[in-house]
């Protein structure tokens, strides 16, 4: 049985286990190599600098950007659940984290961050609560500073993963979430108040059509599609039972590996006003 996150009040609707930490390093790669960046606002660091990576989930992003930026730099992650985070003695001295939640950071942090990045948080934020999240972030970055956030957008596969589709785009209302998100990133990053917003958009082969990183990407949508079963079950509509849901599943993934399908990701990276 998948391990659930246990924050009062928390949306996310992916689990927090092993599987799942598993599958965020494995996407964190996916990334890597998709945008060639771990950071692609344009800092140059200095001595007092700070980044905050909300959300960090398993903190893969800053374990590796410890290994790029000065050890003068503070690293300060956050999310609301532990179980995925890394044994201390395995992070550098320059890495903290903690239990946070986005949408209402330490007063203590208002214009403290250099850097604030934030990524995927797709199954994770309300519609409601996204504007509020931007605001937040847009609060506790330095003048002057950036934010950077990265979203799904979009995914193309075939017809089964259309009607698989229409079902999530369900589920993620019942629930109070946004699918489309990462459509809204920049326009929210506008009205929290950030300047000088850049967008880069990628749409990467989904399969192995795509060579091993097509084939990668196709397995760790599924994995996310696997992931939130209990929701696509609690809806009640196109299947009726676990195995029926399993059967569908194989039979999106098959689309996977059958048909050139794409997946549409976006980074959006703005600054503060000085």
């Amino acid at each position: 049985m998948r391990v659930s996150h246990s924050y009062p009040g928390a949306a996310y609707i992916l689990p927090a286990d092993d599987g799942e930490k598993n599958r965020l390093v494995i996407q964190h790669q996916l990334l890597n190599r998709m945008f060639g960046a771990n950071i692609l606002a344009p800092i140059t660091w200095k001595e007092g600098d700070k980044i905050l990576d909300a959300c960090t989930g398993a903190a893969t992003w800053p374990l590796e950007v410890a290994k790029e930026i000065p050890e003068y730099v503070l690293l300060k992650g956050i999310d609301i659940e532990t179980r995925q985070f890394p044994a201390p003695e395995s992070r550098p001295k320059n890495l903290e984290l903690s239990v946070n939640t986005v949408i209402s950071l330490p007063p203590a942090w208002t214009d403290t961050f250099t850097l604030v990045h934030q990524r995927l948080l797709v199954g994770g934020l309300r519609r409601t609560e996204w504007p509020e999240a931007v605001k937040e972030l847009h609060r506790v970055t330095r003048p002057g500073g950036w934010a950077e956030l990265c979203e799904f957008t979009d995914w193309f596969a075939g017809p089964i993963n259309d009607k698989f589709k229409e079902t999530l785009h369900k589920v993620y209302n019942n629930a109070g979430l946004f699918l489309d998100c990462g459509k809204y990133v920049e326009c929210m990053m506008r009205d929290a108040g950030f300047v000088d917003i850049h967008v880069v958009e990628k749409n990467v082969p989904l399969g192995p059509w795509g060579g091993e990183d097509g084939r990668i990407q196709g397995e760790n949508l599924i994995g996310v599609w696997r992931g939130i079963k209990p929701e696509i079950l609690k809806l009640g509509e196109s299947v009726d039972t676990e195995e029926e849901l399993d059967g569908w599943l194989d039979e999106v993934e098959r689309e996977y590996n059958e048909l050139e399908g794409t997946v549409g990701l976006v980074i959006c990276y703005g600054r503060k006003a000085s």
